[in-house]
């Protein structure tokens, strides 16, 4: 009699354990046509990505600049990346969203900061000053060119 308790309770066991297995199974196929197209669209906003390149004057001293690279992502943000042409390790990152039209594309920091303009020019951005209007002193703008993607 305990014999076939314990053969009953083992029946059960793997009729409960393959009924597990086939429901996760179902539940696996179903929901992976819905992960799918998210994990294109991450992939998709990657590459869609704009890069700008350039170099920023610093006017007090002549033989130095700012390497500047900016990156442009699909959804609305932006990472700015300023390296010195001269000094070794001041590198400054700054990041937050944009806005863009035809004509200019405006930076706006999400730490302390000012926006920065641009003019959107035939194969890259020309620098504003800050009330968005081109620069009296022309030796102040600078132009970062568009990069290709890798």
């Amino acid at each position: 009699m305990m014999r076939r308790n314990c053969i009953g309770f083992v029946l059960g066991c793997v009729a409960l354990v393959c009924g597990l297995v086939a429901c996760n199974h179902r539940k696996s196929t179903e929901t992976a046509g819905l992960e799918a197209p998210e994990m294109v669209a991450e992939v998709d906003s990657f590459q869609a990505k704009e890069v700008y390149e350039g170099i920023m004057p610093v006017p007090a001293e002549e033989e130095m600049g700012v390497k500047i690279r900016l990156e442009l992502f699909p959804d609305g943000t932006y990472k700015e990346y300023m390296e010195y042409t001269n000094r070794v390790g001041e590198n400054l990152y700054q990041e937050g969203t944009y806005v863009r039209d035809e004509e200019r594309l405006i930076l706006d920091p999400a730490t302390e900061g000012e926006k920065q303009y641009f003019r959107v020019v035939a194969g890259g951005l020309r620098s504003l000053n800050e009330y968005g209007q081109p620069y009296q002193d022309t030796s102040l703008e600078y132009l970062l060119l568009r990069q290709p993607l890798d």
